[in-house]
């Protein structure tokens, strides 16, 4: 409940509350050897959750480390756009890109970690990058920071109602691991490996050999042009996440005049994004679940007339064929990004057909788990929105808890 008698907030610079002087020490004095270490990438930007991390010793670090203690919250001081906070609550050494800070008497340090997430310090840090030209912020520009800062009692109330939306959002994405590591050991299983013509394990019912074929035997290319009045969203394959509207990557109309060239999917048809990355080295595929897209001409479109498009999106898509794809690839991949596989290469796979009615049934089974996994997202999204805006209330004092 919001009270009505309000304890007025002190304005203060976190130099005033806080200090920034945790010790520089070598990694290899066997002394911190067992130590966790904590580098900018075991960080997540922009939320406070910290990621996997390493011992001193099995990072082999050379270079000199800050030694924080458990008492002290980590700020990522270079690339202040990312936002990167944790208070990991234990000893550790973490990269000299970070700043360890230490709470004063009138700071508790769960609070400062939100502080420092909030929209109003990422505001202020990453003005104070642009201006300097430099992407990165030093301890007296962290230490000339303003704001107001309740009592320790409000500190505490504020910091556990936002640390439980925190513990939520945790709880959610780790129910998504366990799903989505099932899913990676369920296709192991249930397609068959590149040297062999029957999977592991099989859907219930259903014996028999897979019949050997090349992708092109069933596939026919998908050519159709968009119209320049067509109304279809303009979709992408991300690597991770399959079909995804374009304006969710790029800001502007990335695709421009170039539009008049893109290709008419329909739904039930595939496409082969050729391109690297990081998660998928030789591309990606994916059948498209919605009416109609607009995608990139130099994607391969196909259809599969008389089998089933959701199963040869997994099948197509869960790396089986890589070693196959890995020697298509003439030369390293072009400017654009692009691997050299040729759309006539790609129907060149050597593929395991089972009858449509397996194809069905494997490709409901991943379907269920994919709806799964998505609707753990929609709810890690909402309580993340809901949190991001009860910190700016809550540490603006526009909303009170006591």
């Amino acid at each position: 409940m919001v009270s009505n008698m309000k304890v007025q907030w002190k304005r203060v610079k976190l130099g005033d509350v806080t200090s920034i002087n945790a010790p520089m020490v070598n990694p290899q004095d066997e002394r911190y050897s067992m130590l966790p270490h904590i580098g900018n990438e075991s960080i997540e930007k922009f939320s406070g959750h910290l990621l996997n991390y390493n011992r001193v010793i099995d990072d082999q670090l050379i270079s000199g480390k800050y030694y924080f203690t458990d008492k002290d919250v980590l700020y990522g001081k270079i690339n202040p756009q990312l936002s990167k906070v944790a208070f990991p609550q234990f000893c550790g050494l973490c990269s000299a890109d970070m700043y360890p800070i230490s709470c004063g008497s009138q700071i508790i340090p769960d609070y400062l970690k939100y502080v420092l997430l909030s929209r109003q310090f990422f505001k202020y840090t990453v003005s104070l990058s642009q201006r300097s030209g430099m992407p990165k912020v030093n301890r007296n520009e962290i230490y000339d920071y303003e704001f107001f800062l309740p009592d320790i009692d409000e500190q505490t109330t504020i910091a556990k109602h936002l640390a439980e939306f925190d513990q939520e959002i945790m709880y959610l994405r780790d129910l998504r691991k366990k799903q989505t590591d099932f899913k990676r050991a369920c296709l192991d299983q249930l397609l068959p490996k590149s040297d062999r013509s029957i999977p592991l394990v099989r859907m219930k019912g259903f014996s028999g050999e897979w019949k050997k074929c090349q992708l092109g035997d069933i596939a026919v290319e998908v050519t159709r042009k968009a119209d320049i009045y067509s109304e279809a969203p303009v979709m992408m394959i991300s690597a991770s996440a399959g079909f995804i509207e374009q304006s969710e990557k790029y800001s502007d109309d990335h695709a421009g005049s170039s539009l008049k060239n893109y290709t008419l999917l329909k739904k039930g048809e595939l496409a082969y994004n050729h391109g690297y990355s990081k998660t998928r080295n030789y591309g990606s595929c994916f059948d498209l679940r919605i009416e109609e897209a607009r995608i990139p001409f130099v994607y391969h479109a196909f259809s599969v007339p008389n089998d089933d498009s959701i199963f040869y999106g997994y099948y197509l898509n869960s790396g089986i064929f890589d070693s196959a794809l890995k020697k298509m690839v003439s030369s390293t991949a072009r400017m654009d990004g692009l691997l050299n596989i040729s759309f006539e290469d790609y129907m060149s796979l050597q593929i395991c057909r089972p009858s449509k009615e397996e194809q069905e049934a494997i490709g409901g089974f991943f379907a269920e788990i994919d709806h799964l996994i998505d609707l753990y997202d929609r709810q890690i999204v909402k309580y993340s929105a809901i949190k991001n805006k009860l910190l700016s209330e809550l540490l603006t004092g526009k909303v009170r808890l006591m």
